[in-house]
């Protein structure tokens, strides 16, 4: 079976906050797959009101498909409304037999119900070990990976921790790659070679600046290293109160650029223009076991050697990638690593790493295997696996709400009221009208 023969469109269900971030692999896959079938970016924002549909004036034949996001009060009618939308784009663009590839697991209802006739579940991270995700989003995450017809997880750390958890997960990897031709062909920055002038070096992060950095090392490295030009480039997202205040230390200093977000097909040209690359994370361990980030092999494409800290998918992939396992050696390797001191042949291994993981050698890969998995040539929800691992008290949760619709509008209109309500009570007494006898009342009352 060819699935491109019966598919006729591609829905990704995307966590928010897309819009303003840089290319990642969500990026890439819509990119390539607007090239073959309309492609339509589902991004849970509204909280009310109609779906909005805007074109993606970055991604011809690509649109942002603006939904209800799914929150108290009354999440169960906020589901519907959500799903009935995303049929109502469906059924306006007679589209039928969809391809739906999931990024956020919190979107698994919508995920299941819609009838589709393949599912991709593409795991960026291994949210089960992530710090501040809680049990709810556990159970989520297990029914995406059940629903979906192939996992992709971006390193063989995420697969593990998803079969470890998710029996009979159907989890394959294929990692984060880069758009090669684009990165290959940069060229050195003037602003940033202008910039540099006066220092030994320039050395170069383009990324998030978040809680994932090492803000203590960049400090150390930037103060040991005064003839060094440390330029960052990217947006500043959700920082801790005491990681914003190392940052602006680390921004103060004489010898550190931090222009903040720049245009992304800008960031081949910073690239070429610096002697260094860094990945400079925290030593965390799930970002030890799991972390793959595509700026690695961005950075290679343009001939730049790279210093990150220890991700062990990173390790052994050329000898110009430098993976370090604590600060002082990546203080060594800092030292000792540039594009200048780089052989002919290390030279070559980084361009043929960037090469052979090209966004197009991966999107090939999980074609190939959804072409293994799926023989349905009509759309299908997975309702029925979703309640499986959801269970019973999912399935009483659509039971009262089925029940709270047949009240009478007056009593539903009053449940509304008291829900939004509720939500100014501290969070103890809410956990109090939720349990024992009183709970189901409550409950079935406000309709959630």
């Amino acid at each position: 079976m060819r699935l491109l023969d019966h598919i006729d469109s591609v829905y990704f269900l995307l966590i928010p906050g897309w819009e303003t971030e840089l290319r990642a692999n969500r990026w890439h896959f819509a990119l390539r797959w607007a090239k073959r079938k309309p492609v339509v970016l589902v991004s849970a924002v509204l909280r009310g009101g109609p779906a909005v549909s805007v074109p993606e004036a970055r991604i011809p034949n690509c649109r942002i498909l603006r939904t209800q996001l799914v929150s108290e009060p009354n999440q169960l009618a906020k589901a519907e409304i959500q799903l009935g939308q995303v049929l109502d784009d469906m059924a306006r663009h007679r589209f039928v037999k969809p391809l739906l590839w999931c990024y956020d697991p919190e979107l698994v209802e919508l995920y299941a119900r819609v009838p589709a006739i393949a599912r991709v579940h593409h795991a960026t991270e291994n949210f089960f070990d992530m710090p501040g995700r809680g049990s709810g989003m556990h159970q989520h995450l297990r029914a995406t990976v059940a629903v979906s017809d192939v996992t992709v997880a971006v390193s063989d750390g995420v697969a593990s921790a998803l079969r470890k958890r998710v029996d009979g997960a159907d989890v394959i990897t294929v990692t984060n790659g880069c758009d090669f031709t684009h990165y290959s062909a940069g060229k050195p920055d003037d602003e940033l070679l202008a910039a540099g002038r006066s220092y030994a070096r320039i050395a170069i992060y383009a990324g998030n600046i978040n809680g994932r950095l090492d803000f203590d090392l960049l400090d150390r490295l930037a103060e040991t290293n005064p003839r060094a030009l440390f330029a960052f480039y990217g947006p500043v997202k959700e920082l801790s109160s005491a990681d914003t205040t190392a940052w602006k230390a680390v921004t103060q200093m004489p010898n550190v650029l931090a222009p903040g977000a720049v245009d992304p097909d800008r960031l081949r040209d910073l690239y070429a223009a610096a002697d260094v690359g860094l990945i400079p994370y925290r030593q965390d361990a799930w970002l030890v076991e799991n972390g793959m980030p595509l700026k690695a092999l961005e950075m290679a494409a343009t001939g730049l050697p790279v210093v990150s800290t220890l991700m062990k998918p990173l390790q052994g992939l050329a000898r110009g990638l430098v993976v370090t396992s604590s600060r002082g050696e990546f203080m060594e390797a800092f030292q000792r690593t540039s594009r200048s001191a780089l052989t002919s042949e290390e030279v070559g291994e980084l361009t043929a790493l960037s090469a052979a993981n090209d966004y197009d050698v991966k999107f090939d890969a999980i074609v190939d295997a959804l072409e293994q998995r799926v023989s349905r040539t009509e759309a299908v929800t997975r309702v029925d696996r979703l309640a499986e691992v959801l269970g019973a008290e999912w399935t009483d949760a659509q039971i009262r709400y089925a029940r709270w619709l047949a009240m009478p509008p007056a009593a539903r209109a009053a449940g509304r009221i008291a829900g939004s309500l509720a939500l100014m009570f501290p969070a103890r007494w809410r956990r109090r009208l939720g349990s024992g006898r009183l709970r189901a009342a409550v409950r079935q009352w406000l309709g959630s």
